[in-house]
């Protein structure tokens, strides 16, 4: 009996550790569904095969960054740990809005 105890609380120690290692926060990071379900600006083949056309969309703004960052629970990072990116590319008509961007990990 004391056993099995033993192998209880050993078991349940590990489960505990390995919850606490897989943190959400931690790299690396995957789109959240409920935060990051995509968003389309346009599906105008003529405006996204334009030439340069996702250069004059691209530029996000750091205040919209920073909420990315909020929504996901990233309060701090060091520079590079992460780049704000769009779940639909630009390139394939995706938008700037927080309903489209992540913080993908470095690693």
């Amino acid at each position: 009996m004391r056993k099995v105890f033993w192998l209880l609380l050993a078991a349940a120690l590990l489960l505990v550790s390995l919850y606490s290692a897989a943190d959400t926060t931690s790299p690396p990071l995957v789109p959240d569904p409920q935060l990051t379900p995509g968003d389309i600006l346009t599906t105008d083949v003529k405006v996204v095969c334009m030439p340069g056309y996702t250069k004059t969309v691209r530029d996000v703004p750091q205040s919209m960054k920073t909420l990315v960052y909020r929504a996901y629970g990233i309060t701090s990072h060091k520079p590079g740990e992460y780049e704000i990116d769009h779940l639909v590319s630009l390139e394939l008509g995706g938008s700037n809005s927080t309903r489209n961007l992540w913080p993908e990990s470095s690693t």
